[in-house]
C-alpha cells in the first residue's frame, strides 16, 4: 500500500445563489475531468463548485485533508451517479410487495448527471 499527499480537485453541487455546497460529486486529480463533472450541476444548471484540495492518496482512493470527517473517497467516480446506481440495484432485488411494505417505489429518475 502506497500513500502520497496529492493535489486533487473536489467538485460539489451548489444549493443556492451564495455557492453553498450540497453533495460531493467527484474527487479527481484531473482538472478537465473535474470541469466536465461540474458542468450543469450547480445552482439552476450552472457550474458546480470546484476546489483544489490536498488529500492522502491510498491506492485508487483519497482522503481529503481539510474536511471535518475525512472518509475514503474513490478517485474519478461520479459519486451521485454511483449512489443512484446502487439504489437501483438494491431495489431490483426486491419484489413489488416488499417495495410496497417499505414504502419505496422504483426510481425511474434517469437524470443524466
Amino acid at each position: 500500500m502506497i500513500m502520497n499527499i496529492v493535489n486533487v480537485f473536489a467538485v460539489w453541487t451548489t444549493v443556492d445563489e451564495f455557492g453553498r455546497h450540497g453533495e460531493l460529486i467527484m474527487v479527481t486529480e484531473n482538472k478537465s475531468r473535474a470541469e466536465t463533472a461540474a458542468s450543469g450541476r450547480g445552482w439552476y444548471g450552472g457550474t458546480a463548485d470546484i476546489q483544489k484540495r490536498k488529500g492522502i492518496k491510498v491506492d485508487d482512493n483519497v482522503y481529503l485533508l481539510d474536511v471535518e470527517n475525512a472518509s475514503e473517497i474513490p478517485l474519478g467516480i461520479d459519486l451521485i451517479k454511483e449512489t443512484k446506481n446502487k439504489k437501483k440495484r438494491a431495489l431490483a432485488k426486491l419484489t413489488k410487495e416488499e417495495k410496497g411494505l417499505l414504502g419505496v417505489e422504483d426510481d425511474d429518475d434517469d437524470d443524466d448527471y
